[in-house]
């Protein structure tokens, strides 16, 4: 179960993408095994598959069924991601593809002074969607 302190931190993240005209919403189901926590939609972006994670170090990854549901959304065209941002910060953002580990010398990283949303949007146009 999420921390309350993580928790928080998804609701930014939806709160930013709805002052944007996007659509967001967490998915919290405690039986939904492997279930990605957040759906991102942008104007620009489409749906966007999101697994938020906190995390130490230079990598984060989705947990086994995590991995398994990610490659099932991008296998019936949809697109899924990993955000990543470190504990004990607010940011910046990481994001990275599908992967099993997401290492944080590969993602697409939040800049200085730059919105969440406007990485997200670079992230999605560096994928080439």
């Amino acid at each position: 179960m999420a921390s309350k302190l993580e928790s928080a931190y998804k609701s930014d993240m939806v709160r930013a993408v709805k002052a944007e005209g996007g659509y967001a919403r967490r998915i919290e189901d405690q039986f939904g095994v492997g279930i990605l926590d957040t759906i991102l939609i942008l104007p620009s972006t489409g749906a966007i598959f999101a697994e938020v994670k906190r995390f130490t170090g230079n990598f984060f990854e989705p947990s086994p069924r995590q991995w398994i549901e990610m490659q099932r959304i991008n296998a019936g065209g949809g697109l899924s991601l990993l955000i990543g941002v470190k504990t004990g910060t607010k940011g910046p953002h990481y994001f990275h593809h599908e992967a099993k580990v997401a290492y944080v010398e590969n993602c697409v990283v939040q800049e200085d002074g730059e919105s969440f949303c406007d990485a997200l949007r670079r992230w999605h146009k560096e994928q080439g969607k």
